[in-house]
């Protein structure tokens, strides 16, 4: 089966509004062409049992993720590390619970949505996406430049005595060897 729901951005997050989703059910949630998001909230209706069936989500996305973080109480409760829904038992599982399947290839997301609840900050779940765990900038060694070289960001480089300005289209004649430096 598949639907669709309008997604709109929101502007008020108090504003939200809910989608019904059926117990017992693995929901594929597609974004279109992906999503790059950095942070995303899910918060479980009060109405849900304890004895109602998990629903499964799983949702793609196309940036590379180190992480995607899943925590309890909107980010200041108890974050679930990935594969925590392939390790524990089904009895025990938790909303939030997940897999990140991060490998270029596949780059899905799966997490867990239970009656298995103990305070409300179960309810809220926030799923941060994060690009880059440490340090993510590499040291770029320093070279010696050839004076055949110019640079783009020096005025003299150019004809008109003035870098280009962002979007602007620019030629570098034939035997000119540009080195970007900015």
């Amino acid at each position: 089966m598949f639907s669709r729901v309008p997604w709109k951005d929101l502007l008020k997050p108090t504003n939200g509004w809910a989608v019904p989703f059926v117990t017992g059910h693995t929901y594929r949630i597609n974004w279109g062409d992906g999503l790059d998001f950095t942070k995303m909230r899910m918060w479980q209706s009060e109405r849900w049992e304890t004895t109602d069936s998990p629903i499964n989500f799983v949702f793609n996305f196309t940036d590379v993720r180190q992480a995607i973080n899943f925590t309890s109480d909107y980010g200041s409760g108890t974050q679930y590390m990935n594969g925590s829904l392939l390790s524990t038992a089904s009895s025990d599982l938790k909303t939030g619970m997940n897999i990140v399947y991060n490998d270029t290839a596949t780059r899905l997301a799966e997490f867990i949505v239970t009656g298995n609840v103990e305070t409300e900050g179960d309810r809220e779940v926030e799923m941060l996406g994060i690009q880059c765990l440490g340090s993510c900038v590499e040291e770029v060694e320093i070279e010696e430049i050839d004076s055949d070289y110019v640079f783009w960001s020096n005025p003299d480089s150019w004809p008109s005595g003035s870098v280009p300005a962002e979007g602007e289209d620019v030629t570098i004649e034939p035997g000119v060897n540009m080195l970007l430096d900015i």
